[in-house]
């Protein structure tokens, strides 16, 4: 299972899973383990519920006309994706998470928070 991001310009990723291309500006990138996980701010699924182990996520950048890039751990694949400006590090708006309580240990306990409480427009 294969996930295929290319970097098309500024803020303009596509991403390619089986039959399904997609763009969007409000993405987050989780990484957790191995795997990193692509879900909307709001906490929705997008592609698969588990991710893409990191070896699976192949990154085009065409806008120098690169080949095909992949990594041989998860923090290599992450720092290049932020070197890539990749949409789910860009910030341009604050996000309202209210007020966090709770054990929160890693990012899928954040998602699950969101989830559970609705924040911007998550579904409980």
């Amino acid at each position: 299972m294969t996930l295929t991001i290319r970097k098309k310009g500024n803020k303009n990723f596509w991403h390619y899973w089986k039959e399904f291309e997609y763009s969007a500006s409000d993405l987050v990138a989780i990484f957790d383990g191995d795997y990193m996980k692509v879900r909307s701010e709001q906490g929705r699924v997008v592609f698969a519920q588990k991710g893409f182990l990191f070896s699976d996520v192949i990154i085009y950048d065409d806008t120098v006309g690169g080949g095909a890039e992949t990594y041989p751990t998860v923090i290599q694949l992450e720092q290049r994706l932020i070197d890539l400006g990749y949409i789910a590090f860009t910030i341009d708006g604050a996000v309202d998470w209210g007020s966090i309580s709770g054990t929160i240990t890693n990012q899928t306990d954040l998602i699950d928070y969101i989830n559970a409480k609705g924040i911007n427009g998550g579904t409980p």
